[in-house]
């Protein structure tokens, strides 16, 4: 379909990899193969920034490298990896997260994917669609009882990206 019906750009919302394999014990013959180098996994699966890449990659080697624009990057891990130390929210997993799958990103546009913008997900922690406000996924927290927001260190980490690289 993308290669008959060109567009101005991909857009490609990115938080983990899915790997499955056949498994008749399982419903539908299918098993979810979760191979998460990491000690912790995100909410939504695997930290795979290198799959990230690959992705990439191959968008650019299958499909003409059209413009990509990352329009969702992102993970929350939960409350354990949310801890307030003199104003700042430490959040060292998504903090990680977010280095390395930037630094994919850039090796990709280095190796000559055609990469015009990210979005990180999220700027704010919001509403999940399926979680509510349970889950927090942004860079900066939002006490939902006073509306006050306290820029994490995810949020540090990714200003200090943008200007290195703007």
């Amino acid at each position: 379909l993308l290669k008959a019906n060109p567009s101005d750009f991909v857009g490609v919302n990115f938080y983990a990899p899915i790997f499955v394999g056949a498994d008749d014990a399982y419903a539908l013959g299918v098993r979810w193969n979760d191979t998460n180098p990491d000690a912790v996994k995100m909410f939504n699966g695997p930290v795979r920034p290198e799959a990230f890449y690959a992705l990439l990659m191959r968008i650019r080697d299958e499909y003409g490298n059209p413009p990509v624009i990352v329009t969702e990057n992102g993970a929350g891990f939960g409350d354990f990896d949310e801890v307030l130390e003199g104003g700042v929210v430490k959040d060292r997993l998504r903090t990680d997260y977010v280095r390395r799958h930037i630094a994919e990103m850039l090796q990709a546009k280095g190796d000559g994917a055609d990469i015009r913008g990210y979005m990180t997900w999220s700027l704010f922690d919001n509403f999940e669609w399926i979680q509510g406000y349970t889950r927090r996924f942004g860079m900066v927290h939002v006490d939902y009882g006073t509306l006050k927001r306290t820029p994490k260190e995810s949020f540090r980490a990714y200003r200090d990206i943008i200007a290195r690289h703007s």
